[in-house]
């Protein structure tokens, strides 16, 4: 019924890969209710972990909230890529949309010129939930648009978008929303983390770098007063 937890160890997911007419194999996990519920999977990560097919993820509820959680307790990570479609898309057709990694490496990117690293699709609820949350570890999603919100129909959605524990987003080229009868914009980061939107990196909340972070040519790093950054010497500008 698309719900549970599932453990990746070490491994290494390929979907069937089929870009004419994808079928659930294609994907490199893919998550569905049989019926009009929600949708709740949980992913554990251990060790270094690889999801390809036609997308990388997705997890979709058709009558009620669709729900991801990307975690691990050993420092896991995962990659995630779609070859036609998303690398992550979490969707749902009435009801919330949620993205939560927990102390996790996750990467993820399309090799499609039309989709983006992570989709966070609201479809036509009234008023929908779509947020997106890094505690700890990190998030880079690479596409047409690194990190997606979207929601078709919906009257009243709002956006969500929170960093804590000195997390590090990186959206690449950029963090955008489409939400269709409202008109709401992309969220204004929350908590304590950093957060590229693009080239552009803003410092939120009280930041100590435990991970070393560098600043490329090209990017910026900006701390604005009510923020602060530690960096332990693991800096690079």
């Amino acid at each position: 019924d698309g719900n549970g937890t599932l453990t990746l160890n070490n491994a290494n997911i390929q979907g069937g890969n089929d870009s004419q007419s994808p079928q659930p194999k294609d994907y490199g996990i893919y998550a569905a209710p049989t019926g009009d519920q929600s949708v709740s999977l949980t992913i554990n990560l251990i060790g270094s972990n690889t999801v390809k097919g036609y997308c990388g993820i997705y997890v979709g509820a058709s009558g009620g909230d669709s729900t991801l959680v990307i975690q691990s307790d050993t420092n896991g990570s995962l990659e995630t890529s779609g070859s036609g479609w998303d690398g992550i898309t979490i969707s749902s057709n009435s009801g919330n949309v949620s993205l939560t990694i927990n102390n996790a490496s996750v990467k993820a990117s399309t090799e499609s010129n039309n989709y983006h690293g992570v989709s966070i699709i609201g479809r036509d609820a009234s008023n929908p939930i779509l947020s997106l949350t890094v505690n700890g570890g990190s998030l880079t999603a690479k596409g047409a648009y690194g990190i997606f919100y979207f929601s078709l129909f919906g009257t009243n959605p709002s956006t969500s978008l929170m960093v804590n524990d000195g997390a590090l987003i990186k959206a690449i080229p950029n963090i955008s929303a489409s939400i269709g009868a409202s008109g709401a914009s992309k969220p204004t980061p929350q908590g304590s983390g950093i957060v590229f939107d693009g080239t552009e990196g803003t410092v939120y909340g009280e930041v100590t770098l435990d991970e070393s972070l560098t600043i490329d040519q090209g990017e910026t790093l900006t701390i604005p007063e009510g923020a602060s950054l530690t960096s332990n010497d693991k800096l690079t500008n």
